[in-house]
């Protein structure tokens, strides 16, 4: 009985190796494998045959299929042919997702502060003297959200299955103006639109000491 050994995924932002169950946006991922030297190696994709190559002298095998493959579910099973026309037991399948729909568009609902006297959600384009404000909002269950400020990553943060995410700077950010953006990314290395931005001002410096005022008649 010949073997699946794996599968890999070679395009997109995320590549390397699919485990088992795991989702890729590769249509045409590349498989391996071991078998017979000389002996030919059919691939089937939900029971149906979508490609053959013949085993190595060391005894692995590579196939890539020239057609992509559709969205959804896939399970791969291997069977082993010698020049005889005799045909192996199938080998363990190898189930995985195509997936290529990018999640929705994230959202950033609140921006809170949760330092000094005053604390709360701070509103679109407020001013807040919190330099690690927790952010919240929502995006698709399960995906990984990226958070931005101004266009520059700080950080990630996994989607609750209920859809919802929270996120706190570290290390703090230095006072001034930001444009806090966030990007969903699936299993499958598909990205969402950014989020609107969401505006503060974070402002940790105390006024100065006012100076004796002069006077006289």
């Amino acid at each position: 009985t010949p073997s699946i050994g794996g599968a890999s995924d070679n395009v997109g932002a995320v590549q390397g190796p699919i485990e088992k169950g795991d989702s890729t946006d590769d249509r045409t991922p590349t498989f391996t494998g071991g078998g017979t030297p000389g002996n030919t190696i059919i691939i089937e994709d939900n029971g149906t045959p979508i490609g053959e190559v013949i085993v190595g002298e060391d005894g692995k095998w590579e196939f890539t299929p020239e057609q992509p493959l559709p969205e959804g579910e896939h399970s791969i099973i291997v069977v082993e042919k010698d020049k005889d026309g005799n045909v192996s037991n199938p080998s363990d399948e190898f189930d995985f997702i195509i997936d290529i729909t990018a999640p929705g568009k994230s959202a950033i609902d609140a921006i809170t502060d949760d330092f000094g006297d005053q604390t709360g959600v701070i509103s679109p384009n407020g001013l807040t003297d919190d330099n690690t404000p927790t952010l919240s909002g929502t995006a698709e269950a399960g995906s990984t959200l990226e958070i931005f400020a101004n266009g520059e990553k700080i950080g990630e943060t996994p989607v609750e299955p209920d859809g919802t995410w929270t996120f706190t700077p570290s290390p703090a950010l230095a006072d001034g103006e930001y444009s806090f953006t966030t990007v969903a990314v699936d299993a499958a290395g598909n990205a969402g639109l950014p989020s609107d931005p969401y505006i503060v001002t974070i402002d940790t410096t105390a006024p100065g000491k006012p100076g004796a005022g002069t006077g006289g008649i």
